[in-house]
């Protein structure tokens, strides 16, 4: 899209505030600065942004926990894509349709009985790290349960959680588990409608796993089991070296001690940014 372009073009011409390694700084742009304009400004706030080619970045993304779900949000409408020179922007439009039913669209990922799935959390990692004390480099792939609705979220509720992953021994996986009254970083206060498994360490590679979760959402009982299939062979892997913190099963506990909501920028409010 012109929007997504014109602000990969800011970033190219302000590499030291708006490139690779800048955080948040490549979800603005700042007036006056060479390629600032008003509507790649606007793209910059709610956009996925990568380093990467357009195909790589949407492989990227999906090997995420935030960044996936406005990628698999049943009701998405419009994908604008601006590319350059290793650098992908891509603004994602979602318009909900507004029903006084508590109807909601759960989507798995990976789905139910996928095969070829990637070993690995994305290899790049994610930003914010969605790992308690960093490293979701180094962790397995991650796997969501987002209840996509048809109605304002504010009506929404998921609570009393209880998600685990079975590896191919059928014992469970130790893994880092996100929900919504439990999460496990203080940024997981925007993802007020996933549930995320987070494996602690990488999947074996052509294993078969399955995934149990149990929650109660808007008052009525749900429970998904599903299973998917581990990619056979190497899976190609970036260095990383941050540690991850230990992991376990997590039931959701309304008086559980809540993270401090960080002062993020709205953007990051929106859509959280690697």
């Amino acid at each position: 899209s012109r929007s997504c372009a014109l602000h990969v073009t800011y970033m190219e011409l302000n590499p030291a505030t708006a490139g690779p390694g800048t955080g948040m700084g490549s979800h603005a742009e700042e007036p006056g600065k060479p390629g600032y304009t008003p509507e790649g400004a606007a793209a910059a706030q709610h956009a996925n942004i990568n380093f990467v080619d357009p195909a790589g970045s949407m492989l990227a993304w999906l090997g995420t926990f935030y960044h996936r779900l406005p990628l698999l949000n049943p009701h998405l409408e419009d994908i604008g894509v601006g590319a350059a020179d290793a650098a992908t922007v891509c603004l994602v439009q979602a318009s909900p349709k507004v029903s006084p039913s508590p109807a909601y669209e759960a989507v798995l990922w990976p789905p139910r009985d996928g095969t070829d799935v990637p070993a690995v959390f994305n290899p790049a990692g994610e930003y914010p790290d969605p790992v308690p004390q960093g490293g979701c480099q180094k962790c397995g792939y991650p796997i969501t349960v987002t209840f996509y609705d048809a109605f304002p979220s504010a009506q929404k509720k998921v609570c009393d959680v209880i998600a685990m992953l079975l590896g191919p021994d059928g014992k469970e996986v130790a893994a880092h588990v996100a929900a919504p009254e439990t999460p496990a970083t203080s940024f997981d206060h925007q993802v007020h409608e996933t549930i995320c498994i987070i494996p602690a360490a990488p999947l074996i590679a052509g294993g078969r796993y399955k995934v149990e979760v149990i929650a109660m959402v808007n008052g009525q009982p749900f429970n998904a089991e599903w299973s998917f299939t581990v990619r056979s062979g190497g899976q190609r892997r970036h260095s990383g070296s941050r540690r991850h913190s230990g992991s376990h099963r997590r039931r959701s506990n309304p008086h559980a001690h809540q993270p401090a909501r960080p002062h993020l920028p709205h953007a990051a409010q929106q859509q959280q940014h690697r």
